[in-house]
Formats: structure tokens, sequence, C-alpha cells
């Protein structure tokens, strides 16, 4: 609870400093304080940044933590990089490859070798 009431108060400072830089025509300072409420909205964020993924293509050959590094990307990607809702669609992701898991451990696909090698005919219909 603490580190949101500082989140908030810092957050708050910077746009009251912002307006108030710009009420004064002291355009930089105005321009640096809405340029941090930007980087914590998300709004200039370089998506190679900070990302090393050296990679063939091979997924196979992606340690966890590069695959980790990569899942995150993405999903960065899809909710426009904010980490709440990055941890939110993974938790979401995570309870449904679980679910699909449990259901076929319960009804496990099983293809139908009823049909004769080559020649397209069913044998039950024989």
């Amino acid at each position: 609870m603490r580190a949101e009431l500082d989140r908030e108060f810092v957050l708050r400072e910077l746009t009251d400093n912002a307006l108030r830089a710009k009420e004064q025509q002291q355009w930089a300072a105005s321009n640096r304080a809405l340029e941090l409420l930007g980087k914590e909205l998300g709004m200039f964020r370089d998506d190679r940044a900070g990302v090393v993924l050296p990679w063939n293509g091979d997924l196979n050959l992606l340690t966890h933590q590069q695959r980790d590094a990569l899942v995150d990307l993405l999903l960065g990607m899809a909710v426009g990089h904010d980490p709440e809702k990055v941890a939110e669609l993974k938790q979401h992701l995570i309870e449904q490859a679980r679910a699909a898991q449990r259901r076929q451990a319960v009804w496990p696909y099983k293809p139908n070798h009823a049909r004769s090698a080559g020649t397209g005919l069913d044998r039950r219909a024989c």
C-alpha cells in the first residue's frame, strides 16, 4: 500500500511540475516532467532496449530465460507494455494451458487407425 501511495505522489507532483513549468514558459522543465510521466505510461519505450535474444529461430535452442524474455516481449506488444496487464495475460494463458492439459488427460485424442494403409478404405465399412 505504501509503495502505491508513493507512486501516486510522484505522478501527481510530476503532473503539477509539468503544468507549472509550462505556465512559466520553462519548456525544458515542463518537457522533462512530461517525459518522466510518459515513460511511466510506457509511451517512449524502445522495445529493443535491454532485450538480448541471440537466436537462430529454433525454439528448442532457447534457454528458459530467453523463452521468458521472448514471451514477455510478445505479451508486452499485445497489451501495450503494461507490466500488470502482461502479468494478468500470462497468468490467464497458464490457466488455459493447465485446463487443456487436464482435459487431455481425461480424454486423450486417439487417432483412427482403422483405415487400410494407402487404400483410403475404412475397414469398418468392408
